[in-house]
């Protein structure tokens, strides 16, 4: 099924990423959109045959999603932001295996990701972006929504049914300018339509940067609490209850108080994670770095090993390996 999906490209100002994209998904045996709403237009050294360039500044991130999404002619659709890596033999996986399984709208494997400041170092570090595999296949609609974020992890980047992922989308430019609200919108409306599979094969490596715009975008404790967000939070539950009501049999006004409520519950989380709470591991940290000299040369070495420790849970083929070092092998060029 190498032919099912779609992969989109969302480039935003970061046009020096963008060759090596190019470079990377060359050879990928499907369609390649790249979304592009930069101040200025990309100048491509030569864009592989076959790829499609949608050109729309100062339309917000929403818009060029749902607009995006029209143009996609595949049943399958996966969406790679600028910055990170999918997987192409990865993606076909995917496909293959929501199109013999019915009962499922999304899919992705295992997540990892790599630090932007050691990309010019000796050695480039990776790690594991989850701590452990989070399938949605619960049978009832409702107890998808509070599985879904009960541990949560994104699958804005998943192996969509375009069907499913435009009907996420739709309406989402005149309501929804936030960033996470919007990888919010494509956690919540999938797993109310259908199941989310994860595998454990090597799929994405994400970018990891001090300055990335997660970093410094409200999450869900501002946006639920601050009344400069009352009326996009207010329809951005609507939105999703609305668009998720045509694909099972529940009233619009009870998917909307479940989705505000886990939701809500996920914020109070959120809340908690930002709190200066210290482990007992992270106490004896700060004492032992308090020793010159070889308290944090202990400390790194720890750090070291525990990092090889969680990629030994992600590396586990050669297909991961080859997967990671042909990514590796890209970023070191530059």
């Amino acid at each position: 099924m190498e032919q099912q999906a779609t992969l989109i490209i969302i480039l935003h100002n970061r046009h020096a990423n963008m060759e090596r994209l190019v470079e990377y998904y060359r050879d990928a045996n499907f369609p390649v959109v790249v979304a592009d709403s930069s101040v200025q237009e990309h100048q491509f050294r030569a864009m592989p045959p076959g790829w499609k360039y949608f050109y729309t500044p100062g339309i917000s991130y929403t818009e060029k999603i749902q607009l995006v999404l029209e143009k996609v002619e595949t049943p399958f659709v996966v969406m790679c932001a600028d910055d990170d890596f999918i997987v192409p033999e990865s993606i076909v996986r995917c496909t293959d295996f929501l199109g013999s399984n019915g009962d499922y709208v999304s899919a992705q494997g295992t997540c990892i990701r790599y630090f932007k400041n050691t990309v010019g170092s000796d050695k480039i570090k990776f790690s594991l972006l989850y701590d452990e595999a989070a399938d949605v296949e619960q049978a009832e609609p409702l107890v998808r929504v509070e599985k879904m974020f009960r541990p949560y992890r994104s699958i804005l980047y998943a192996v969509h049914i375009r069907e499913i992922l435009r009907l996420a989308f739709k309406d989402a430019g005149a309501v929804i300018n936030n960033l996470f609200l919007n990888e919010y919108l494509t956690a919540v409306v999938p797993c109310i339509a259908g199941k989310i599979k994860e595998f454990s094969f090597l799929y994405q490596v994400r970018e990891f940067a001090e300055d990335s715009d997660d970093k410094i975008t409200d999450n869900l404790d501002s946006i639920i609490y601050q009344e400069k967000y009352r009326e996009e939070w207010n329809g951005f539950v609507r939105l999703c209850a609305t668009n998720a009501s045509s694909q099972v049999n529940i009233p619009q006004d009870i998917l909307a108080k479940k989705i505000a409520a886990v939701l809500s519950d996920f914020a109070t989380e959120v809340i908690a994670r930002r709190k200066p709470s210290l482990s007992f591991k992270k106490k004896t940290g700060l004492v032992i770095g308090k020793f010159p000299v070889i308290g944090q040369w202990f400390i790194n070495l720890n750090r070291k090993m525990e990092n090889k420790k969680d990629m030994k849970k992600v590396i586990l083929t050669d297909y991961d390996s080859d997967s990671l070092k042909a990514i590796e092998t890209i970023l070191r060029k530059g």
